[in-house]
């Protein structure tokens, strides 16, 4: 009996995952109405879609083309009902964000700086939920959109270890899973806003060892690390808020 390689397996997981993902959040909006649900995401989400067919065909990725074959008419389906036809200014920032993070890069550098273009894209467009992090997880959610922060930063260490030709399919389906996360787990936040003091790194590390959980002293690390490329304090917040919160 043969099986799949490790990393077509992984790959196709990946595709279910994200249909998956798509489809439950299709279901909320067709049940439950389109409250709390970002136009500009799924805008983004299906002008990616077109980006993922092209690259799978031209990079003969099967897993790249199913899933994103299968996602994008769900996709287009979500953006219908949030009505893009009164909040086409929405539509546009979605637009213009997408072509300066992925076609621009690809024209550029090649089918690499489109992919990692489309990490940019989503870390810019979804950049206000990790701060919306810090001012609420009273509500729920909290593991799940903490994961949403480990799980890229986790997919970053394991690249230099994967053929230089799975990089690229390994980075989408990690943002795959990133998309899903959110879809699962965004909801309304009602924190109050961290305090502005940035905490320092020794405090955080110390912090997030005292708490005892393992999901605090993941996030610190990937905070840390995501924090010496970066300077955004949201992610030092973050850090501190789980190590308080997940506190055992």
């Amino acid at each position: 009996m043969s099986f799949l390689p490790i990393g077509a397996s992984v790959g196709w997981l990946a595709v279910l995952t994200g249909v998956v993902g798509t489809y439950v959040q299709r279901r909320r909006v067709t049940t439950n109405g389109a409250a709390g649900v970002s136009l500009a995401t799924w805008t983004l989400f299906a002008f990616m879609g077109c980006f993922w067919i092209t690259y799978g065909v031209v990079a003969h990725s099967a897993q790249v083309v199913a899933g994103s074959v299968l996602c994008l008419p769900i996709q287009l389906s979500i953006v219908v009902r949030l009505r893009p036809g009164v909040r086409w200014g929405v539509v546009a920032r979605a637009f213009a964000l997408f072509l300066a993070c992925c076609v621009v890069p690809t024209a550029m550098l090649g089918w690499s700086g489109g992919v990692y273009g489309t990490g940019v894209a989503m870390t810019i467009n979804r950049l206000p939920q990790l701060i919306e992090l810090v001012r609420n997880a009273d509500a729920g959610g909290a593991i799940g959109l903490l994961h949403a922060v480990t799980s890229p930063l986790a997919g970053e260490l394991l690249l230099p270890w994967l053929a230089e030709e799975d990089r690229d399919a390994a980075l989408g389906y990690v943002w795959q899973a990133v998309a899903a996360l959110h879809v699962a787990y965004d909801i309304d936040r009602q924190s109050p806003e961290p305090a502005p003091d940035v905490p320092s790194a020794d405090s955080l590390v110390d912090r997030a060892l005292a708490s005892g959980d393992e999901h605090a002293i993941k996030l610190t690390e990937a905070a840390l690390r995501s924090f010496e490329r970066t300077g955004e304090p949201a992610l030092l917040w973050a850090a501190a808020d789980a190590s308080a919160r997940l506190a055992g």
